[in-house]
């Protein structure tokens, strides 16, 4: 059988979803047009709008399948429309106002706060209350808690991974040859001891670079301190969450060590020396035998991914749902089909049939199971000539991906592996606190240029750390972070006052 595409490698930063829309072209794909908002007889359409950037083709005979089960079940039917990454913000943003039809839909990077404020969305908590378990068997009420306004439900988030952690990835192959045992996958390892095993690497393979980037110029694009779903940093809660404080990421006391550290080792070689430079990601290099590791972060259990076979991931700390822009599922407010479109909400998340339809297509189509009940390619299929790979390419826009196939890239049951990470992760205080700019906008573009123009290189030890963190940080304050922290903390005050 043709092996599926790992989607590990698109998700890797989930976190940061929508620098991924920037990159794809824009497309939509409605399977149904014709009778767009309207029911067959007296049977109700609810308009389904997701973001995907896998191949659709196959959505019609996947929606008439879907619409076998829900018409029998709920007496209701669905019309799916996919949005390419590149037009979804836009599109998005006419289905939320009225001006193009939607029901139920997936939201990434928007502040939910400022939606409910628009009253775009249906306030579902009466829903919600009343039927609460078809979702907590699934998501931790914990999660779902964290995104009420006001204390009140508006967006289920889709059950993908909630927590992820700073890990280091090693060649497998190097470090097995150098004699390393890193074989314990619990393990919490130090930064010294990612020191000396990178020394052992350089010094026998004198041609490789000893530590990469995770991508591109950037050494690791999250540690122990909580953004508040920034991807500037521009302001952060140290403490994974926990301090109720938010500071400069330049009085940031485990950034400052970090980078201090990295400084040291960028001056005794370890450090790829042009990563200022660099455009790939560390995917390509570890895994290629060009580099002994890289930074990265995770946000999966080791040992679940049958890639893993060129590389070991060590763990830096224990795992964390920090807060970020999830992605979530809402019912538009001016829904035709309130009543409805809930009930549809609630089969998307728990009815297994609707989901791996959703996920992986036809069976023996775009699918077949293997001996251990994973999904992968029919005989002469490949994700390239596939026509309906979303399961394979992204199943993580998905409402539940978890009551799924698992992917034929992982092992069997890691889901179950998913559920239990997840399980045992420590929760940041900030959790389901997400930094709105809008009131301090100019500011915040004004001190994101000075991010861009400092942090990669502090970071990763490419310039003198004390020096350079002092200029960084008069620059940032001259720039209005000063303004962007206090109303950073006045939304976190306000957040924890009502949580």
């Amino acid at each position: 059988m043709q092996k599926m595409r790992n989607w590990r490698k698109i998700i890797v930063g989930c976190m940061s979803i929508m620098m991924v829309a920037s990159m794809l072209t824009g497309c939509s794909n409605s399977a149904e047009t014709k009778n767009k908002g309207k029911g067959s007889g007296d049977v109700p359409v609810i308009q389904v709008v997701m973001p995907s950037g896998a191949n659709t083709d196959n959505t019609p005979a996947v929606q008439d399948a879907i619409n076998e089960i829900l018409a029998e079940k709920i007496g209701a039917r669905i019309n799916i429309t996919w949005l390419g990454w590149g037009a979804y913000s836009n599109q998005m943003n006419l289905m939320l106002t009225g001006e193009d039809e939607a029901d139920v839909v997936m939201l990434a990077g928007y502040p939910i706060s400022t939606l409910v404020n628009n009253g775009v969305l249906l306030d579902i908590t009466d829903y919600y209350e009343s039927d609460k378990e078809a979702f907590t068997n699934y998501v931790d009420p914990v999660y779902i808690d964290s995104e009420r306004v006001n204390g009140k439900v508006y967006v289920v988030p889709n059950n993908n991974n909630f927590s992820s952690e700073a890990c280091v990835m090693v060649n497998r192959k190097m470090a097995d040859d150098l004699g390393l045992d890193l074989s314990d996958e619990e393990k919490i390892w130090t930064l010294d001891e990612i020191h000396d095993m990178a020394a052992m690497a350089v010094k026998k393979y004198p041609d490789i670079y000893g530590i990469v980037p995770q991508n591109g110029s950037l050494l690791l694009t999250g540690y122990t301190w909580d953004t508040m779903a920034d991807p500037k940093s521009l302001g952060v809660v140290e403490d994974y969450g926990n301090t109720g404080k938010v500071v400069s990421i330049t009085d940031c006391k485990d950034f400052i060590d970090f980078a201090t550290t990295m400084r040291e080792w960028y001056k005794g070689g370890l450090i790829m020396q042009d990563c200022l430079s660099n455009t790939e990601a560390w995917s390509g290099l570890v895994t290629t035998g060009k580099a002994f590791c890289a930074f990265n972060n995770g946000g999966y259990p080791n040992g679940t991914f049958n890639e893993e076979s060129t590389y070991y991931t060590l763990s830096l700390m224990q795992n964390c749902s920090f807060s970020t822009s999830r992605m979530t599922y809402a019912i538009v407010g001016n829904t035709k089909h309130p009543d409805v479109a809930f009930q549809v909400l609630k089969e998307l998340y728990t009815n297994a049939d609707v989901a791996n339809l959703l996920a992986w297509g036809m069976e023996g189509t775009n699918y077949v199971l293997d001996e251990e009940g994973r999904a992968e390619n029919p005989d002469g299929i490949t994700d390239q000539n596939n026509t309906y790979t979303v399961g394979s390419i992204n199943a993580w826009v998905l409402p539940n991906m978890q009551i799924t196939y698992d992917d034929d890239a992982t092992i069997s049951g890691f889901y179950k592996a998913l559920k239990e990470y997840d399980n045992n992760a420590n929760i940041s205080g900030t959790l389901g606190c997400v930094f709105d700019s809008t009131p301090v906008s100019d500011e915040y573009a004004a001190c994101s240029n000075v991010i861009d123009k400092y942090l990669a290189s502090i970071m990763c030890g490419a310039v003198d750390t004390q020096e350079t963190l002092a200029v960084f940080k008069k620059e940032l304050q001259a720039a209005g972070e000063d303004k962007i922290i206090a109303e950073k903390q006045r939304q976190l005050d306000e957040f924890l006052a009502n949580k």
